[in-house]
């Protein structure tokens, strides 16, 4: 498991991505210690006494990536699968949430009302309609949080059920993950449609 919220370390990088050695890791990590601000994202040091620590953002640079889709700005909304659910383990969330849409709406189209918010998302697809539960970061209150994700939809002309919008509990985030991802016991169910982050 990563070392702390931000960083993961080498050798954790390898346990996770099996097909890559911890040498392969400590070339990439030498490519990218030459890109400009890198070491604010990079420490430590390979050899004896030290080790380097990466900071999830730089993981799907040192990892086989599938293809992503960008903003107009350039960075990165959608990471892979795999660096989704590394982000969301390693990541302290507020609240949990969940909306249902009246409107059969393509997944694609629903993730981006989220895309202004820090979260991790889910797409199920239940009775020929869209559903998305989130792990977002906001300090907003609750009943705040609810009215602004509400009015985005509104805007847009976009019929949904009260959002659900809970407490995160942080000592039920790994079978929470594994419940969404609809992973052992929840495995048969085939509703599962999409998953991703926006940070």
């Amino acid at each position: 498991m990563p070392i702390n919220n931000e960083y993961i370390s080498v050798k954790e990088i390898s346990n996770k991505y099996s097909t890559l050695s911890t040498k392969q890791i400590r070339n990439r990590i030498k490519k990218l210690k030459d890109v400009n601000d890198s070491t604010l994202i990079i420490c430590g040091k390979k050899g004896r006494g030290g080790d380097y620590l990466i900071h999830y953002s730089l993981l799907q640079y040192l990892v086989k990536r599938e293809r992503k889709e960008k903003k107009n700005t350039g960075h990165l909304i959608r990471k892979n699968r795999n660096f989704s659910e590394i982000f969301f383990l390693t990541n302290t969330w507020d609240f949990f949430g969940c909306v249902n849409i009246n409107n059969d709406i393509d997944y694609n189209e629903l993730t981006k009302f989220f895309e202004p918010y820090n979260i991790f998302y889910v797409i199920h697809r239940k009775k020929e309609k869209n559903h998305i539960h989130f792990a977002i970061k906001n300090h907003k209150c609750k009943s705040d949080l609810k009215q602004e994700i509400s009015s985005i939809f509104h805007k847009k002309k976009i019929s949904i059920d009260e959002i659900f919008l809970t407490n995160f509990i942080s000592d039920l985030k790994k079978k929470s993950l594994e419940y969404l991802l609809r992973r052992g016991e929840h495995s048969k169910k085939r509703d599962l449609i999409d998953w991703g982050c926006f940070y």
